[in-house]
């Protein structure tokens, strides 16, 4: 699995596991999505509203799968800006 980092676990709480898988650019082709609408496959819609989500849940490890290095590093950067560390 892809890792895209972690934040410290509070004492006495739980440790909250949040895994995805993002779905790779590379397996982004329309005919293989019918009747899904075009805008939920471009990158440019998709990474935003991803990160949004993923920060949404507040988890402290997150695990995505089928993450290329490109989204990785752009994912990253926005991460560590809300506490998290990322290994690819």
């Amino acid at each position: 699995m892809d890792g895209i980092g972690h934040k410290m676990v509070p004492d006495g709480d739980g440790l909250k596991v949040v895994t995805y898988n993002i779905l790779a650019d590379a397996y982004l082709a329309p005919e293989r999505y019918l009747g899904v609408p075009d805008h939920l496959l471009d990158r440019r819609w998709r990474g935003p509203a991803l990160l949004k989500t993923i920060l949404k849940t507040k988890g402290q490890v997150i695990c995505l799968q089928e993450v290329e290095a490109p989204v990785f590093h752009r994912f990253k950067t926005k991460l560590h800006d809300d506490g998290y560390q990322g290994v690819y």
